[in-house]
């Protein structure tokens, strides 16, 4: 499905965001400014989470496997994903109270929050729904709703 030089530029970006996510750690431990330190952890971990993210990739391509939700775990998974959902969404109902602080850090550190609980919210939900109903068309569902919600569209 994918070539070679694709499959090479997959593991360099993995180990690419392996080294920028060291770099930032490194960086913000001599970081006073509790902004800069928000910034460099927020990227420092994204970075780690795109490294994962590469991996994950590089390993499906190397497995040609592309069957993201086996029925075997839906059972196990099902229950976790309910329990995560209804955690997210107590964190957006306490993040939504306090988007409007009068103090620009706050506000700001939790914002950053907020964009990814409901990201989160989105990928959990409708991860539960295709498990539910556990056929391609779930699952084409599942990838056209996250590209709506990041507006990706190629």
């Amino acid at each position: 499905m994918y070539d070679k030089e694709f499959a090479e530029k997959i593991s360099e970006w993995k180990e690419i965001e392996e080294n920028h996510s060291k770099s930032h750690k490194e960086t913000m431990d001599k970081v006073k400014s509790p902004i800069l330190r928000l910034i460099l952890t927020v990227i420092s971990l994204d970075s780690y989470k795109h490294s994962l993210i590469y991996e994950i990739i590089e390993d499906t391509i190397k497995e040609n496997k592309y069957n993201i939700l086996l029925k075997e775990e839906s059972e196990e998974v099902l229950k976790e994903l309910k329990n995560h959902i209804m955690e997210e969404r107590e964190a957006i109902k306490f993040l939504t109270n306090f988007l409007n602080s009068n103090n620009d850090f706050v506000r700001f550190a939790l914002k950053l929050i907020y964009k990814d609980e409901l990201l989160h919210h989105v990928l959990l939900h409708d991860a539960f729904n295709a498990l539910i109903n556990s056929n391609d068309e779930s699952f084409k569902e599942l990838y056209e709703s996250i590209d709506k919600w990041l507006k990706c569209d190629g």
